[in-house]
């Protein structure tokens, strides 16, 4: 459930990111644009790259194998 209400928060913020973004872009200053774009666009990229690697079946696999071995005596 927790994961779920994470995923949805993050697709959300992402979305209100790229919205602002582009609002942003005015199309006289071509400069102070592409300033707000790249300013934007990085944190956009980092959330959904954290999406993707949180939702790789290979990152909820290592996740379950950790939380098996968490409590195991060395």
């Amino acid at each position: 459930m927790a994961d779920t209400l994470f995923l949805s928060f993050a697709l959300l913020l992402t979305i209100a990111l790229i919205v602002f973004a582009i609002k942003q872009v005015d199309r006289r200053d071509t400069y102070k644009s592409l300033w707000y774009l790249l300013i934007f666009m990085m944190p956009i990229a980092g959330s959904l790259l954290t999406l993707l690697i949180i939702t790789h079946p290979s990152y909820r696999k290592a996740l379950e194998h950790q939380r098996k071995f968490r409590f195991r005596k060395v």
